[in-house]
């Protein structure tokens, strides 16, 4: 949701919404919220434009395309 609101421009309610999750996490278990969501909360507030659709993100684990592809062929009638 946080995410969600921040890419609509609701960075202000996206920042609620952390404070929401993190003083119900704190008094109904003790707990503060995750790395996750902690990384996501500190990205919303430093304005990280890399969590804007559209933009490059992190590299990805595919190799690179490969060459052409060999293989039987049919043929027209």
């Amino acid at each position: 949701m946080m995410l969600a609101l921040y890419r609509a421009g609701r960075r202000g309610e996206a920042l609620e919404i952390f404070q929401r999750i993190r003083g119900e996490l704190v008094a109904e278990l003790g707990l503060e919220p995750g790395a996750e969501l902690r990384e996501l909360h500190r990205r919303v507030l430093a304005d990280d434009v890399r969590l804007l659709p559209g933009l490059p993100g992190p590299p990805s684990p595919l190799p690179p395309d490969i060459g052409d592809f060999v293989g039987p062929t049919t043929s027209s009638p």
